[in-house]
C-alpha cells in the first residue's frame, strides 16, 4: 500500500512521502471438510470372518483434496475392526478389516469424523451362513449279521453321514471295503437321507470278516484295517495318548510293505541317543533324535530308512516305538490282508526294530511269528515297517 501527501499547492509532495505500507498474505489453512466412502461396501462373507476387501474412506479439505493427519472412528454394530480409530494417511485414506459377526443378513459399520460434511458413513455388509460340511459317520443297520460263507448277508450295510449341525448329509462319497469277500459297490454317494448302503458278499473264511465304511477325515470314519493316510490304519488314539484330539479322529498307520527284510539299527558305531521312550506317540520324536545321533547316509540303518519312505507322497514316516510296533503284531491279520490288497505285502515271522533304545549297545525288537519282545545288538540287521501319524 502506498501513502501519498502534498502541500497545499497539490503538487509538491510533503517531506517523506510517499510511504509505502507492505502486508503478507496467507494461504487459507487446509481443513477436513468432507468424507466419503472410497470401497469395501456391499460385500458378503460367512458370518465370523473377515470381508475380502478393507472398508476405505477418505478425508478432503475444502478445497476437494485428500486430506492426511485426521483421526477417523469405526464402529460395528456386532463383529470387530482392525482398528477402533485410523488417521488418514497421506492419500487422505483410511481403511480398516471387518470380520464379521455372528447374524445371517445385514450387518453394519458406521464411520465417523465429527462435523465433516457425508459424515457418519454407513456400511452394509451380509452375513452368510457357515457352509454345510460332512463332519461325522456312524453305522445305522448290518452289524453282526451271520450268514453261510460265499452268500450275501440278508439286510444291507447302511451309514449314515451327517454334517456341524448333525443332520443328515447328502452327496458325500462313502468308500466300503471288506477283508474279503465283495460288495456291490466300491463306493456310494449319501442320498438325500445321508444314507449310503452296500450289499456285502461275504468271503471264504468261517468266523469274522471285517466290512469298513470311510469317508477320509470324517470322526467315526477310520477303524482298524482301514487304508487311508498311506497305508493302513493299526491303531486309533484314545485319551491319555500322545495325538488324542477329543471329537477327532487321529491314529497310526503302517507301511504296506518291509522298508527292509535286513538293516542295521546304527550306522556303524555304538552311540546312546537316548531314545528310550517306548509309548504310542513316542515313535516320531525317536525317529528324529536317532538321524540326529546317527547322521551321515541315513538309509543305511533302520530309523533313516523309515524316514526316507514316501509311501502316499507323505514324507513323516518314523520307525515305531516299542509299543507302536506291538500294536501292528496284535493287529497283523488284518494289516495283511489290507496291505495284499493294495499291492503290499504280509508281515515275516522275524524280528523288526523298534525306535526304543535300551542302552548303549542295544535295542529293543519284536518277533512277528509270536510276538515276543527282545533286546538285540545294534549291530543285528532285521527288518524295518515305517508308520506314521495322521
Amino acid at each position: 500500500l502506498t501513502v501519498t501527501a502534498f502541500k497545499a499547492d497539490g503538487t509538491t509532495a510533503l517531506t517523506g512521502s510517499p510511504i509505502t505500507v507492505k502486508a503478507t498474505g496467507s494461504a487459507v489453512p487446509l481443513v477436513a471438510t468432507s468424507i466419503e466412502l472410497v470401497d469395501g461396501d456391499a460385500q458378503t462373507a460367512t458370518v465370523e470372518t473377515a470381508l475380502a476387501n478393507p472398508v476405505v474412506v477418505m478425508v478432503k479439505d475444502q478445497d476437494g483434496n485428500a486430506l492426511a493427519g485426521t483421526e477417523v472412528s469405526f464402529v460395528v454394530t456386532e463383529g470387530s475392526v482392525s482398528n477402533a480409530t485410523v488417521t488418514t494417511d497421506a492419500s487422505g485414506n483410511a481403511s480398516v478389516t471387518w470380520i464379521l459377526g455372528t447374524t445371517e443378513g445385514e450387518q453394519t459399520l458406521t464411520v465417523t469424523v465429527a462435523g465433516l460434511t457425508g459424515s457418519p458413513i454407513t456400511v452394509k455388509a451380509t452375513g452368510a451362513a457357515v457352509p454345510l460340511v460332512a463332519t461325522s459317520i456312524e453305522l445305522v443297520d448290518g452289524d453282526a449279521q451271520t450268514a453261510t460263507i460265499e452268500t450275501a448277508l440278508t439286510n444291507p450295510v447302511v451309514v449314515i453321514v451327517k454334517d456341524q449341525n448333525g443332520d443328515a448329509f447328502a452327496g458325500t462319497e462313502v468308500s466300503f471295503a471288506v477283508t474279503e469277500g465283495f460288495v456291490s459297490n466300491a463306493t456310494v454317494t449319501t442320498d438325500a437321507s445321508g444314507n449310503a448302503s452296500v450289499t456285502w458278499t461275504l468271503g471264504t473264511t468261517v468266523g469274522a470278516q471285517t466290512l469298513n465304511a470311510e469317508v477320509a477325515g470324517l470322526t467315526g470314519s477310520y477303524a482298524v484295517g482301514s487304508f487311508a493316510e498311506g497305508g493302513v490304519v493299526f491303531y486309533l488314539f484314545v485319551d491319555g495318548d500322545a495325538g488324542y484330539v477329543a471329537d477327532q479322529v487321529h491314529g497310526l498307520v503302517c507301511a504296506v510293505t518291509d522298508q527292509s527284510t535286513g538293516i542295521q539299527w546304527y550306522n556303524g558305531s555304538y552311540t546312546t541317543t537316548g531314545v528310550t521312550a517306548t509309548a504310542i506317540g513316542t515313535g516320531s520324536a525317536n525317529t528324529d533324535a536317532i538321524i540326529a545321533s546317527q547322521e551321515a547316509t541315513e538309509t543305511d540303518y533302520a530309523a533313516g530308512l523309515a524316514r526316507a519312505y514316501s509311501g502316499g507322497s507323505y514324507s513323516d514316516w518314523f520307525l515305531p516305538s516299542k509299543d507302536e510296533l506291538n500294536k501292528m503284531f496284535e493287529n497283523k491279520g488284518v494289516i495283511n490282508t489290507r496291505a495284499q490288497a493294495n499291492s503290499g505285502t504280509v508281515f515275516a515271522g522275524f524280528n523288526y526294530w523298534s525306535s526304543s533304545e535300551y542302552n548303549n549297545y542295544n535295542v529293543r525288537s519284536q518277533i512277528f511269528s509270536d510276538g515276543g519282545h527282545n533286546i538285540n545288538p545294534k549291530g543285528n540287521t532285521f527288518y524295518v515297517r515305517a508308520v506314521r501319524a495322521f
